[in-house]
């Protein structure tokens, strides 16, 4: 949003990012895992687009329920699933897994997933491929064009991981010169974009940590912008 409208760029105090994803090494260079659960999300994006549906599940809160019971009969499955695409070394709490996996594909529709999937099959962060003719109706050139960071002139927290397979730490740091306002980034180590969501040390590692790079972002409570000015967590 930042990029394609640069005017909120003034209206925000500050975003935070865990494990973000922007430009990435290409799908077939990742994990065998990370490779076979794509797989299946392309195979099922492939039936949705035959059948018409825009809306990823029609019956979003049956669906839910019913992973949320798949899930209660074999959590350690999920977790095995959840840590074969991620990637080694995540501590996981089982008793937010299944919460979790159901309410995962909230608001998700098929157009989000297949730009997803496009980012992780090209690895360039780019608008979403419409097709030769779409994308020339749509964006006046053949091919969907670059978001542009630059634009992006709003402090970024920016919180990565040594290990993430979605969110690899080399590719993330590449980004870094692309931004066109104030940088705080901070490696967690041993970490994962689950973490926050599944995992175990996030909460007790990072929360007071965000909060204070929160704080000298707005001024809240007198916070002055030494924190964010500082330019890194390490």
């Amino acid at each position: 949003m930042l990029s394609e409208r640069p005017e909120y760029n003034d209206k925000v105090h500050i975003a935070i990012l865990l494990m973000p994803v922007g430009d990435m090494p290409v799908l077939s260079t990742r994990s065998l895992g990370t490779r076979i659960f794509f797989n299946f999300v392309l195979n099922l994006m492939e039936y949705y687009k035959i059948v018409g549906s825009e809306a990823l599940f029609l019956d979003e809160t049956n669906f839910r329920l019913h992973i949320l019971r798949l899930c209660e009969n074999a959590p350690h499955l999920f977790a095995w699933t959840l840590g074969m695409s991620s990637g080694p070394g995540l501590s996981m709490d089982i008793n937010y897994i299944c919460p979790q996996a159901a309410l995962q594909h909230g608001g998700t529709s098929m157009r989000t997933c297949l730009h997803t999937i496009q980012l992780f099959r090209k690895g360039e962060f780019r608008q979403l491929e419409r097709g030769a003719k779409e994308n020339q109706r749509v964006y006046g050139t053949s091919e969907p064009p670059l978001y542009n960071y630059t634009k992006i002139t709003t402090p970024l927290a920016i919180y990565y991981s040594d290990l993430d397979e979605y969110s690899p730490g080399h590719v993330v740091r590449k980004m870094f010169p692309k931004f066109g306002g104030t940088l705080y980034s901070c490696l967690l180590e041993k970490n994962h974009h689950t973490e926050p969501l599944v995992g175990m040390l996030f909460g007790d590692m990072y929360n007071s940590q965000i909060l204070e790079v929160l704080d000298s972002a707005t001024g809240r409570a007198g916070a002055t912008k030494e924190k964010l000015h500082s330019k890194t967590c390490q």
